[in-house]
């Protein structure tokens, strides 16, 4: 293998395995950057750029490496012509793996290529080199394209931006230069749709340990970063930018005396761009808020949730220390759907609120939370020691517990799963999050078990010496509700409730559910259509279903067989009778 070199040609040796092997010259006011990765036997392309520039981009890399250890290249979601040339990667007989997103890798099937994607949205946001060392992935939507990402090199603390810190260039300097701010500025204010997308992503990039950016365009950028993200995040871009150049435009046209017609002509441009800015403004944070913020508690979404958390784990796996990254999956021991009943509503959302209030005024600043669905939310906290993870949450449920905000005291039960953990238990990079979050549903269940109002930490072990069957109990007579709830928690097992056949349904597509017990008759969908509905879903298909009803008959009996009921029970029913067909059903489930 061939390394070491500092300066050949247009190669320049950036230390820590990164070449740069892509500024033969200036190409208007852009000077275009290739970087290459070489990391033991392997070797990782940024930018594989235009076609124009091909045969001098191959010759550095073969300056650098033999060509059989170019496995991989990566596509920062640029434009697909500026990643023109990878068909000729492939005319010269490369086998490369391209890592990209699903979005950028649609547009560049185009090409024809028969090299095979590594999707990033499918890996967890993460690629790891044969010799260990790992690539983070961090999306940076419509900086400047709308898929665009960067990718952060934690061994040597270097981050390629793509677009995102590219500058115009008035030289071939290597790094920054006199009047390189200048440059940089001018070309975010042209090429970034907005400060409003701009500044939260750089505001979070500082939050990086980052020592150097690689950038697509322009100079490398080695000093000063948090002070380099600071200024771009105050920085007018987009259509402020052009509403800005607008007002200069028409200052300069009424001192230098242009006419009425001239000015009017300005006037009405200028105005159309306010108003545009404004729609572009308004519809930013309309879209916004409704995908990452629920509308009641002001929590982030179950949406956001689901991405976020996803990203977080591949970007947190790899990190080493003392401190773990906390999850929590968090809900109200409360029947929502009686407390509506009772007080409608607006009083469920002001709980709701109130409980997330509580949350928020006792979490450390790095912590995110969400809510899931109903009375369900999430908190996760990063770098943090799990007992003061432990102590902290079973601070909140004290403090919801004795409140005296609500409309009748409540109670919350918590399930505290760890990266470390969900790590342990899936192998697979991709499926770590879902692992987690799975964990802290299990354990938010066994919460629930031991009679709520519980932080709930055990291990696995004692997670299945434990576990009984979670029971959802669809009637709309509370008293029978509260008895068949009070019966099955003293016997150790989960209990959901729905009022009606449709709230069921709609729990059954948010909770793990492993024991159905109905009256036939409840509103809105009866047991039987119930039991039709679960019967066309994957998930919910085999749950078994136990109907109570005052009447029964051969044409009901025969019509509950039919649907796959096999229990059928007349009321007044027997509590002892029920508990041995839950065992039964519950240890058949075991047994498959």
């Amino acid at each position: 293998m061939k390394v070491g070199y500092k300066i050949i040609d247009t190669i320049v040796d950036l230390g820590g395995g990164f070449f740069r092997i892509g500024a033969p010259s200036l190409v208007g006011a852009l000077q275009p950057n290739s970087y290459l990765l070489i990391d033991e036997s392997e070797a990782i392309l940024f930018g594989p750029g235009p076609e124009a520039y091909h045969d001098q981009l191959k010759s550095n890399i073969l300056k650098c490496a033999e060509q059989e250890i170019l496995r991989t290249i990566v596509i920062h979601g640029e434009e697909p012509g500026i990643a023109s040339s990878l068909s000729h990667f492939e005319k010269d007989g490369s086998v490369a793996t391209i890592v990209t997103d699903l979005q950028t890798w649609n547009q560049l099937c185009f090409y024809g290529l028969t090299m095979q994607p590594y999707i990033l949205d499918e890996h967890g946001w993460l690629f790891k080199l044969a010799s260990g060392r790992v690539l983070q992935f961090l999306p940076t939507p419509y900086l400047p394209q709308p898929s665009a990402f960067v990718t952060y090199d934690e061994k040597t603390k270097t981050l390629l931006t793509g677009g995102l810190c590219s500058s115009y260039s008035t030289n071939l300097s290597l790094y920054e230069y006199e009047g390189f701010l200048d440059q940089l500025t001018r070309f975010h204010r042209v090429n970034m749709p907005s400060r409003e997308l701009l500044a939260p992503v750089l505001e979070a990039l500082s939050l990086r340990d980052i020592e150097r950016i690689l950038p697509s365009y322009g100079a490398i950028i080695h000093s000063d970063i948090k002070s380099i993200f600071n200024h771009l995040s105050s920085i007018e871009c987009g259509e402020l930018f052009q509403i800005g150049l607008a007002d200069e435009l028409y200052a300069r046209a009424v001192k230098e005396g242009a006419s009425s017609e001239e000015l009017a002509l300005l006037q009405q441009e200028l105005h159309k761009l306010r108003k545009l800015n404004e729609e572009l403004n308004n519809s930013i944070e309309v879209s916004r808020d409704r995908a990452i913020r629920d509308e009641v508690t002001g929590l982030y979404s179950e949406a956001f949730y689901n991405s976020f958390i996803e990203e977080e784990a591949a970007i947190r796996i790899s990190e080493t220390g003392p401190e773990d990254h906390v999850l929590a999956i968090i809900s109200l021991d409360e029947n929502i759907a009686q407390i509506e009943y009772k007080y409608g509503s607006k009083e469920v959302e002001a709980l709701l609120r109130g409980v997330a209030r509580i949350l928020l005024q006792n979490l450390p600043k790095t912590a995110m939370a969400f809510r899931l669905h109903g009375a369900t939310m999430a908190i996760w906290i990063p770098a943090i020691s799990f007992n003061e993870a432990v102590n902290l949450f079973d601070r909140m449920r004290y403090e919801i517990e004795t409140s005296k905000v609500f409309i009748e005291p409540i109670t919350v039960s918590i399930g505290l799963s760890t990266l470390a953990e969900a790590s342990e238990s899936q192998p697979e990079l991709e499926k770590i999050a879902l692992a987690m979050t799975d964990i802290g549903i299990r354990r938010l269940h066994l919460a629930r078990k031991k009679g709520g109002n519980t932080v709930y930490f055990g291990t696995t072990e004692e997670e299945e010496a434990q576990s009984l069957a979670n029971i959802m109990i669809v009637d709309d007579d509370e008293a029978n509700v509260e008895v068949l709830k009070t019966y099955f928690v003293n016997q150790g097992y989960a209990i959901l409730t729905a009022s009606d056949g449709q709230e069921a349904l709609s729990l059954l597509g948010k909770e793990a559910v492993e024991i159905v017990i109905s009256e036939l008759m409840v509103p809105k969908i009866d047991a039987y259509r119930l039991k039709e509905s679960m019967l066309t879903k994957t998930a919910t298909k085999d749950i078994p279903v136990i109907v109570m009803s005052h009447l029964k008959t051969e044409l009901s009996v025969r019509r509950a067989y039919d649907l796959g009921i096999l229990y059928y029970l007349q009321k007044p029913i027997m509590l002892e009778e029920l508990l041995g067909i839950v065992k039964v059903l519950s240890q058949t489930g075991k047994d498959e």
